[in-house]
């Protein structure tokens, strides 16, 4: 078989074809004739395509959402595409798949009384013709093949249930897709049934007889009757009402079968009375073809247009189908979801768009969002579109409802989602440990809550939330400092940290070095303990307890690990002295004696000093105003003179001090101290304390006090 397209050269095209993203979708009038079929433009009536299948065509049928044309042809049931190619060709006679030649049931042999019907649910092709009715799938598969007892005088789908009505002169029945009979309505014998129609709107069924013309209801029940005679074919105008094709004339009627009006649409051409008609749904105008002529019928029973499709090439008309893209796209917003939380005020809205007929218009599409009107900025494709809208949604619950148009003008159904704007982060409050805690426990029970619901994980491991949003679970410390973090996203994806800073202490305090602690002459029954720098580890608590009073005070070193304190203590008793760490582990204790009371203060000065005011010199017991500073001066150094120790082979320290204002001398090793009344003067045998060392006869360190006070 040869297929010959033929454009029509210097025509106007309909314009819908210049912008159609599928141009050979775009509205159309097929035309079966004795050669095949045409396809003319029914705003223009510009021939489209020709196409030849090498014989008549008596039956056409569209398949709106496959883009195909089913014909009936003298030989073959054909397919071809919206563009004329062929895409199956079923020979006579049909046959199932697992049948042999010779073994399937007759195919019919003319195009006379040919019917064909097109189930939009899954594509499949109904053909009537005698007494067989067929059914094939998309793919050309015969399914369904029925022998009834009478001749087939018409077929009308009910495209909501999938159900075709099939007429014969005894009785008019309902087949599934199966094939299977599940309803039907029994006619008078000797009926002879013209045509039936199927109305969309009520879901009844018009039934065409010789002489009358019936309309039953969903039920099956007669709702009314009409004479009319001499009636060839009939269809639903898509509004509850009835186009009726005569001998010779066309006529319209209402839901209740009133007469709209009546005309002759040929108005004595040549070619005879209509052959067929297809009405439109869209404006209720019909379309009609006899032999020679095609014919428009307006809703009002104007004729438009009467003119020869395809003059060139002298065909007889049989059947006419109109094909109006009259299906909608259809749109979905894939995102945002729907219900979900995002954490952007200007979130990019992601649609999914298709259209079975002429094609999606992308520059339709269309946002409106919380109730406004907002063309948003897309990026499309054939299939979808990403798109930023130009305001900036608020915080809280949104909706966003998107439309689309064809290029026939159909608009989609509304897609709608609604979806929450959340900006703001999750709080999170910490009631246990402390920021900065110090501890020597390893172990650590971590508590708090969030203020909203969330994921909460601390340092990587999921914390589960209990009520009211609080949540409790234990870490483990390693020695030294631990860096722990809280990490808190909630539902929209903002996230928040908390960063604790946790250190573990389990190494106890070294002892206080006492060489860097010294105790002053009690006072009133207290003395000051001070402790000079590196005498206790830094920021510790400091532990100072009269071992014979019990007494304790507490204070916290410096950060250079000095500190001073003062507590109730006299003369000869013992002071304990003991470190305990911020991370509460506590050091060994040590041991210092509460001096007597007069003891000079020089007897503090290192080995080797000189120059120190001689206000630090001055003995308690003294008058400052006794001394003259310019003529005051100290002599410190070590002498190896065993008469002088206490201890033979030791060697002692020494120092001497001279008034010259005074113009006395002092026994060396003597205290310069002011007698009193009736005392005795210092002996110049006194001697100072020494320290005995192993290795060498030397004494070392500091006095810390005279054997005697002065007297």
């Amino acid at each position: 078989m040869t297929i010959l397209v033929t454009l029509l050269l210097g025509f106007s095209i309909h314009s819908e074809t210049l912008k159609s993203a599928r141009p050979d979708a775009v509205s159309a009038l097929w035309i079966g004739d004795s050669r095949g079929m045409t396809k003319v433009a029914p705003g223009t009536g510009a021939l489209l395509l020709r196409v030849d299948t090498a014989g008549e065509v008596g039956a056409i049928a569209v398949d709106e959402w496959n883009a195909r044309v089913w014909a009936r042809g003298h030989h073959a049931l054909y397919a071809f595409d919206f563009a004329g190619a062929q895409l199956l060709r079923i020979p006579f006679p049909y046959r199932h798949h697992h049948e042999r030649d010779g073994c399937g049931p007759p195919g019919p042999v003319g195009t006379e009384d040919a019917r064909l019907a097109v189930d939009p649910a899954d594509g499949a092709v109904w053909h009537a013709a005698g007494e067989w009715l067929f059914r094939f799938d998309v793919q050309g598969e015969l399914k369904v093949s029925l022998k009834l007892h009478h001749p087939i005088r018409g077929i009308a789908l009910d495209r909501s249930k999938s159900h075709l009505w099939v007429a014969t002169d005894r009785a008019v029945t309902a087949y599934d897709q199966e094939g299977h009979a599940v309803g039907g309505i029994e006619l008078r014998r000797r009926s002879e049934v013209r045509d039936i129609a199927f109305d969309p709107v009520s879901g009844g069924l018009w039934i065409a007889l010789d002489h009358f013309l019936k309309r039953y209801d969903d039920n099956g029940a007669l709702l009314f009757e009409k004479r009319f005679h001499r009636i060839r074919r009939i269809g639903a105008d898509g509004r509850g009402g009835l186009w009726i094709a005569r001998e010779r004339t066309v006529a319209r009627l209402d839901r209740d079968g009133k007469t709209l009006f009546e005309v002759d649409p040929f108005q004595g051409r040549e070619g005879g009375g209509p052959n067929d008609l297809a009405p439109d749904v869209l404006d209720g105008s019909a379309w009609v073809v006899n032999g020679k002529f095609l014919a428009h019928v307006s809703a009002t029973g104007a004729v438009s247009s009467v003119f020869d499709p395809d003059a060139a090439h002298r065909t007889r008309l049989h059947a006419v189908v109109l094909y109006r893209d009259a299906a909608p796209p259809a749109v979905g917003i894939t995102s945002p979801a729907e219900g979900t939380r995002i954490n952007t005020s200007s979130p990019e809205i992601a649609v999914t768009y298709s259209d079975a007929g002429t094609g999606v218009d992308p520059g339709s599409l269309f946002f409106r969002v919380n109730g406004s009107d907002c063309a948003g900025v897309c990026s499309a494709t054939d299939t979808g579109a990403l798109c930023a809208l130009p305001a900036v949604l608020r915080e809280g619950e949104n909706t966003v409802i998107a439309t689309v148009k064809d290029y026939e003008g159909n608009v989609s159904r509304p897609a709608q989602v609604s979806f929450t704007i959340d900006t703001v982060p999750p709080g999170i409050t910490l009631s246990a440990p402390p920021q900065g805690l110090v501890t020597n426990q390893a172990g650590q029970a971590i508590a708090g809550s969030v203020s909203e619901p969330a994921t909460l994980t601390s340092n990587g491991l999921p914390l589960t939330l209990g009520e009211g949003l609080s949540f409790s679970g234990t870490i483990t410390l390693g020695e030294g400092t631990n860096t722990v973090e809280l990490m808190a996203v909630d539902r929209a994806g903002n996230n928040a940290r908390l960063i604790l800073n946790l250190t573990l202490d389990t190494v106890a305090p070294g002892i206080p070095d006492l060489g860097l602690i010294a105790v002053s002459d009690p006072v009133d029954g207290q003395v000051t303990v001070t402790g000079a720098a590196g005498s206790v580890e830094g920021g510790a608590e400091v532990v100072v307890t009269n071992s014979v009073t019990g007494e304790t005070k507490i204070v916290t070193a410096n950060a250079d690990g000095s500190f001073t304190v003062s507590i109730g203590a006299r003369a000869g008793e013992t002071l304990s002295i003991a470190v305990r760490d911020k991370a509460g582990n506590s050091g060994p204790a040590a041991n210092l004696a509460v001096p007597a009371a007069g003891s000079p203060a020089a007897d503090k000065l290192p080995e080797g000093s000189f120059g120190y005011f001689y206000r630090d010199l001055v003995p308690r017991d003294a008058t400052i105003a006794e001394y003259n500073p310019r003529r005051f001066g100290l002599v410190t150094g070590i002498v190896n003179d065993a008469a002088t120790c206490r201890s033979p082979g030791s060697s002692c320290r020494f120092f001497r001090t001279r008034n010259t204002a005074r113009r006395r001398r002092m026994p060396r090793g003597a205290s310069l101290c002011r007698p009193r009344a009736g005392a005795r003067s210092p002996s110049s045998t006194t001697r100072p304390v020494c320290s005995r060392r192993s290795d060498r006869s030397t004494c070392r360190g500091t006095i810390s006090r005279w054997p005697r006070r002065c007297g």
